[in-house]
């Protein structure tokens, strides 16, 4: 896949289907999903200047090296590590020096909804949006919104 419009294609279709999961008990799915549409995001913005990654190690090279991208790698590295802890659980030994048995361990499903898709997916397709310029508010928004809190009881 190196055309931009597959790219994109495979992008909405990823967001498409993060936008209905919800379930705290799939947090690590959350993850990954929301990495693999950040993927085809940055790869459309590569497939629009003739680039094209062949490995994840490459694509984040040419994130970290290229100013141009570092708004996006700041915050595409975050799902990125989320999505191989939650796939494998080999980095999240690095991160802190501990041994973690689930992915929910690492990083709680709130953290999950509320830090990694509502802030870093968000920035990351923010940024591919104004790169491409393209109308952010054409595309639906993939949000996850914080429950109110209870009402306090009134005093008797």
């Amino acid at each position: 896949m190196g055309k931009q419009n597959e790219h994109m294609k495979k992008w909405e279709h990823n967001r498409s289907f993060l936008a209905t999961l919800s379930n705290d008990q799939f947090s690590d799915w959350i993850a990954t999903v929301a990495f693999y549409a950040a993927v085809h995001a940055v790869e459309s913005v590569f497939a629009a200047t003739g680039e094209h990654s062949v490995s994840h190690t490459a694509r984040n090279e040419t994130l970290r090296r290229n100013n141009r991208f570092s708004h996006i790698h700041k915050h595409f590295k975050h799902l990125h590590d989320a999505s191989v802890v939650a796939r494998y659980l080999c980095l999240a030994k690095e991160v802190g020096g501990a041994t973690f048995t689930s992915f929910d361990e690492w990083m709680s499903p709130d953290e999950v909804k509320y830090r990694l898709i509502n802030v870093h997916f968000r920035h990351v397709e923010q940024s591919v949006w104004r790169l491409l310029k393209m109308d952010e508010n054409t595309w639906p928004q993939v949000r996850f919104e914080k429950p109110e809190p209870p009402a306090p009881d009134k005093p008797a």
